[in-house]
């Protein structure tokens, strides 16, 4: 099974011809799944389908999803506008110095969002867009838990190599650290050495120095 990263970031963008849903996704490690979505309201309705399309790719992260929508059908850009939020907005800025064009109120936060035939088609998408970013975030997991393969394996022969080195080192060093402590004991006065005693503190030592 390939290493996968949990750190990443996935990218993509579902169209029909009238509306554009494009939805970013960025993991970081965390031990636990954690989703946090950023979006319009009326994708509410499909979060827990979005969750379960997160599910089928990731077993662990933390996930920030941002998902935003266009309306790219011109003859529909106006046809959406809720003219109540608009009316709205004017009257709390009217006495501020705040510049709007008609461009101002083209923002998904002015649209309809009572248009069920509309929100329908909008989840489609978004089903669709979260499903080719979830993938789009899987394979730059992939490329990072390769390279992080590379690393630990890099580590690896280092490590194997360098027990190499030690490991027929180690009978040199039990028979110096015996000598060692036998030598000091030999230079006290009056003291029997106790064998048990002794081979403890030689255990000791070699523990230490492993």
């Amino acid at each position: 099974m390939a290493l996968q990263s949990m750190t990443g970031f996935g990218r993509a963008t579902a169209e029909d011809g009238q509306y554009s849903v494009t939805i970013e996704i960025k993991s970081v490690n965390n031990r636990y799944k954690d989703f946090r979505f950023k979006m319009p309201s009326l994708f509410n309705s499909s979060e827990s389908k979005f969750r379960e399309i997160l599910l089928e790719h990731f077993k662990r992260g933390s996930f920030d999803i941002y998902i935003n929508y266009k309306v790219i059908d011109k003859a529909l850009k106006f046809e959406n506008i809720d003219m109540n939020k608009v009316d709205s907005y004017l009257e709390l800025f009217k006495d501020k110095n705040v510049q709007v064009t008609p461009a101002s109120f083209l923002r998904s936060e002015f649209y309809k969002e009572d248009d069920e035939e509309k929100n329908q088609e909008l989840s489609k998408l978004g089903i669709e867009a979260i499903r080719n970013a979830s993938k789009s975030l899987q394979e730059a997991r992939l490329v990072e838990g390769a390279k992080l393969k590379d690393v630990m394996d890099k580590h690896l022969k280092e490590f194997e190599h360098n027990f190499s080195q030690v490991q027929p080192l180690t009978e040199a060093i039990e028979f110096d650290v015996r000598e060692k402590l036998k030598k000091r004991f030999s230079e006290l006065e009056d003291v029997k050495l106790d064998e048990p005693r002794f081979l403890q503190e030689v255990i000791y030592y070699l523990e230490k120095l492993d």
